[in-house]
């Protein structure tokens, strides 16, 4: 299914983006985004989990516990923590002149971002990181997991296949670990914290080497000191993308700071909104998950867009991101289907064949086909075992017959 952009481009596209990674000899940490190119949208199935170097577990721990009471109003949370003052410079107020033409469109964008936004001030905060590179993904891509530069960059902070490897996010056939808000947020914000120990603290020429790559920003450096001059951000030659990406970020972070100032509204922050981990104990349909959570289908494969295929991979990663207020209802629905599969019944039935039957009671949230697919069955076999009329109607705790123990054994 094709999933489109739910985000208005016009507030941050005016000059979009696209990641350029130049080739390093030593590791692949560049990332370079252009302005001036239109990004463009992933259309795929969803499947498959990560392996980054933190664990399902450490991921468990680091996600489900944002209830910081100081958080829970979003907006006032980042507004308290942009306390870095900003220059006032010509290319900072040329950008935020741009931004506030279009300055009705901060809302949606602002209720649009919230979801991912919990988690990734919640971890800048652990690692004492400034809350400006929270607003990094509203210039990479719109907080949009879906995005893709022409670069081939994804994700919510564009990173390219080669550096996301580096920094530990599994991709493959059935997963692209780029596109999982959770496993792109720990490797950018570990890409992040290298490059600043190499530029000795200072966050400026961090991003710019988040944007363009760590040795163009290098080289420019050592240029200025041959010439005797400057070596801050604003006295290098970068290139244009990376000169605009930066007063972008800076204009967004005043905006936000003072929205009241320049007559922005944001919307009221609800914690409920904020995405969480849900941990699995077994592969799962996305369908199945979403009819589960009791989120729209299109909505949940955007909150965990890092799955290419329909289900969930043997291999994990073994987890959902939910909305907290759908958190609830999701653990419970998982926790009545793993206490029906466990009391199902297998039987001894010899009628025709030397195969035992299983007898399977309907749990809320299953269906047919994904019963079958969990057994290893036929849809049309199930239906004439059991005499069935109705396809898409199941009962909660109607007994199904199958008939492969093997498999059942298995799960």
């Amino acid at each position: 299914m094709k999933i489109k952009t739910i985000f208005l481009a016009a507030v941050f596209l005016a000059s979009c983006q696209s990641i350029k990674y130049q080739k390093q000899a030593e590791k692949p940490i560049q990332n370079s985004i252009d302005v001036s190119t239109e990004k463009t949208m992933v259309t795929r199935n969803v499947n498959q989990r990560l392996t980054v170097k933190k664990s399902d577990a450490d991921f468990k721990s680091d996600t489900q516990n944002i209830q910081n009471v100081e958080q829970k109003n979003l907006w006032s949370f980042v507004k308290k923590h942009l306390n870095e003052p900003i220059e006032d410079n010509e290319r900072i107020r040329e950008q935020k002149e741009k931004l506030l033409k279009t300055k009705q469109h901060f809302y949606n964008l602002a209720l649009n971002a919230e979801p991912y936004m919990y988690l990734i001030a919640e971890e800048i905060q652990k690692r004492n990181m400034p809350m400006k590179l929270v607003l990094l993904p509203m210039v990479e891509s719109n907080f949009n997991p879906a995005a893709i530069s022409s670069a081939k960059a994804a994700g919510l902070w564009q990173m390219l296949s080669s550096t996301a490897k580096y920094y530990g996010v599994k991709q493959n056939e059935w997963y692209d670990g780029r596109h999982d808000v959770l496993a792109s947020t720990h490797a950018a914000l570990d890409l992040m914290q290298n490059l600043n120990r190499k530029f000795n603290g200072d966050w400026l020429l961090t991003i710019a080497a988040y944007n363009c790559g760590e040795y163009c920003v290098l080289r420019q450096i050592k240029a200025n000191k041959a010439q005797g001059k400057p070596t801050h951000f604003w006295a290098l030659s970068l290139p244009r993308e990376t000169s605009l990406y930066i007063p972008k970020m800076l204009a967004l972070s005043d905006i936000i700071k003072n929205s009241e100032k320049y007559g922005v509204k944001l919307p009221i922050s609800d914690e409920n909104r904020g995405l969480i981990v849900v941990n699995l104990d077994h592969p799962m349909k996305l369908t199945q998950a979403a009819e589960m959570s009791g989120l729209p289908l299109s909505k949940f494969k955007l909150y965990n867009f890092g799955y290419k295929h329909s289900s969930t991979p043997l291999s994990g990663p073994h987890y959902f991101m939910v909305p907290q207020s759908h958190a609830q209802q999701f653990k419970i629905a998982l926790k009545t289907k793993k206490k029906s599969m466990e009391e199902a019944t297998l039987l001894a039935n010899h009628k025709n064949d030397d195969m035992p039957s299983v007898f399977y009671k309907v749990a809320a949230g299953d269906t047919l086909s994904g019963i079958a697919q969990r057994m290893n069955i036929k849809v049309h076999d199930v239906k004439n075992w059991n005499q069935l009329e109705d396809l898409n109607f199941l009962k909660i705790g109607q007994v199904l017959q199958l008939k492969n123990e093997l498999n059942y054994l298995n799960g």
